[in-house]
């Protein structure tokens, strides 16, 4: 590798690379990424082991080198301008004071963990609650899961999206046209513990404070939801999804376009909004995220870089640069993981894959922008 000195996998945007540089290499142009430099001879001197220590060096070597940025294909969001956030979804699933749990040093399997969370349980999950899912959250993030078989971060990850999936059902699915503002409202909250319970498999989330753990999690939890959705959508329906505008919302699917709404008040304020919403908002992920899944089919080990990539790349919340530096470490991390697993399993054509994943995530980054400055 003309960058680090680690062995090359071939020519990537006019340079013998390694896949890891090449990765970086991507997802620096994709992602529009910004780094100083750390001005340390060592630090910035990229040889093999530090190649991750100084990222603004190593963007300048690998234009030094001759990498160009124009054989990175991608499409950049025009769109710059956003409006206020919409009140009625702010307000989805308001957080109040924070309860007094605290983080756990004690080690728990994962048997144990879903034992004591039991996700799917009985409490009080109805349309005026709010204090039971905020309690069942901060307490699923202060549990350690243990790694008892050390498997890597990609690995632990596809784990636990393995186990939220164990009671999907993939065949008999009934799809639905109506659904009440309280069923959804159930169903949001169900999904919000499901998807806490999924980031807990995340070896650098479960390195973060409690606090820094519920910042990350209000910012995205709703977006990493919706792009596992679609992913289970794409796996079951395949083409269907985009050309029938189908998807797996509850644990049955839904129509999109065709839903109706039922609450105590049909022409509320509320209904209007989510119409409003679903049309918008739905096309976009049919388009720009669920049309170029189909044709890769995706392994679930794949599914999980995908999902990771879009957490650790939503940096729009203020929390420090050891953070900051750490999320890169760990995109560094996968992404070499992700070419061990091609590696083992002989794949072909795996940097163009790869690329076509990043896009995927970058449109989803660009529509959980849009959703937080009220655009839908």
């Amino acid at each position: 590798c003309k960058i680090c000195g680690y062995p090359g996998h071939g020519v990537h945007f006019g340079v013998i690379t390694c896949r890891a540089c090449a990765a970086f290499f991507r997802r620096f142009v994709v992602m529009n990424l910004q780094y100083s430099c750390v001005k340390s001879e060592v630090r910035c001197s990229l040889d093999r082991i530090r190649r991750s220590s100084c990222r603004h060096c190593r963007f300048q070597k690998c234009l030094q080198m001759g990498m160009k940025a124009d054989k990175v294909q991608w499409n950049r969001d025009t769109n710059a301008h956003y409006t206020e956030i919409d009140q009625h979804e702010k307000r989805e699933l308001s957080w109040t004071s924070e309860p007094s749990i605290s983080q756990s040093n004690q080690s728990f399997s994962e048997t144990e963990v879903a034992g004591k969370i039991s996700y799917y349980d009985d409490l009080d999950f109805s349309f005026q609650s709010q204090n039971s899912i905020q309690e069942e959250v901060y307490r699923i993030f202060s549990f350690k899961i243990e790694n008892p078989h050390s498997l890597k971060p990609l690995f632990k990850f596809t784990e636990g999206l393995k186990r939220i999936r164990e009671h999907q059902k993939t065949n008999d699915i009934k799809i639905e046209f109506e659904f009440s503002l309280e069923s959804l409202a159930l169903h949001w909250k169900k999904q919000a513990k499901n998807t806490a319970y999924l980031m807990t498999h995340s070896l650098n989330f479960q390195n973060l404070e409690l606090s820094q753990k519920m910042k990350k999690f209000r910012k995205c939890w709703k977006s990493l939801y919706r792009l596992e959705r679609i992913l289970v959508s794409v796996e079951i329906f395949g083409d269907d999804c985009v050309t029938k505008k189908v998807r797996i919302q509850f644990e049955n699917g839904i129509k999109l376009f065709y839903q109706g709404y039922s609450s105590s008040n049909p022409k509320s304020k509320c209904s209007f909004s989510l119409s409003r919403y679903f049309k918008k908002y739905a096309n976009r992920l049919l388009n720009e995220v669920a049309n170029p899944l189909i044709p890769l089919k995706l392994t679930l080990e794949e599914k999980s870089f995908l999902i990771l990539t879009f957490l650790w790349t939503l940096g729009n919340f203020k929390l420090s640069m050891t953070y900051l530096n750490k999320s890169n470490d760990f995109l560094d991390e996968i992404s070499d993981e992700l070419h061990e697993y091609y590696r083992m399993h002989r794949v072909e054509n795996c940097s163009p894959r790869a690329l076509k994943m990043v896009k995927i995530v970058w449109a989803m980054k660009r529509i959980h922008e849009d959703d937080a400055c009220g655009n839908f």
